[in-house]
């Protein structure tokens, strides 16, 4: 767990089981997760520490071997989410977060 004065906060969740170096797609989704209002406890577990998501990495595709990431971040100047995926960059009101494969979510302490 991070330490109360720590700013930022890596989330990585898993999108493959290995089992004999076989890899199987995980497809799975977190539910429930508020994005403007992650709590994670402290070191020593006194308080919670509030965090919000700034940006999530998304894998697409279905073996190891293959797939495409895709970005999703926050504007600095608006609070409204950019998609990224190679060259192109699309403007979103909200993140959907029920978003499957999403293999890393970046979050900042507030």
């Amino acid at each position: 767990m991070p330490y109360p004065e720590s700013k930022y906060f890596v989330l990585y969740v898993n999108t493959f089981h290995y089992v004999n170096r076989n890899a199987t797609r995980i497809n799975s989704r977190i539910t429930d997760f508020n994005m403007n209002n992650f709590l994670i406890p402290s070191h020593n577990q006194t308080r919670l520490c509030r965090f919000t998501v700034k940006s999530a990495i998304v894998r697409l595709g279905e073996t190891v071997n293959n797939g495409h990431y895709i970005t999703w971040t926050r504007s600095y100047n608006d609070n409204r989410w950019l998609k990224i995926s190679d060259s192109q960059i699309s403007n979103y009101n909200k993140y959907s977060n029920s978003q499957n494969n999403v293999q890393f979510y970046f979050l900042q302490r507030i």
